[in-house]
């Protein structure tokens, strides 16, 4: 519980500098002009018109098509992970306190 505690705090403390780096994956991911989507989209097209060309090309294509779904599910994991920072911005002094508790209970005991 402590440990847990802990890292939350750490994050916590640091939720400034987690935002804005979850906020630059996502854009970077799949915003902008020059994004990662967009261009695996656009591979994804060209290796699927090679299918008719041979089973290299159909693998190919495939591999591209599972890496564009899973950077999709990548974009809405962090996107869904930066929102949540707006419900926790308030919990820090919370976990410190608790935290503060716990130390202080964890001192008595082994005193």
């Amino acid at each position: 519980m402590q440990k847990h505690l802990e890292e939350e705090s750490a994050s916590l403390e640091n939720a400034e500098f987690i935002k804005s780096s979850l906020l630059k994956s996502a854009n970077t991911i799949s915003e902008g002009d020059a994004n990662l989507l967009s261009g695996l989209a656009t591979v994804k097209q060209q290796l699927q018109s090679l299918v008719k060309f041979g089973e290299t090309y159909k693998s190919l294509g495939e591999r591209a098509n599972s890496l564009y779904i899973e950077l999709k599910e990548l974009a809405k994991d962090i996107d869904d992970t930066e929102s949540k920072w707006c419900l926790y911005h308030n919990n820090l002094e919370e976990i410190n306190t608790q935290l503060d508790k716990l130390n202080r209970f964890l001192k008595n005991t082994m005193q």
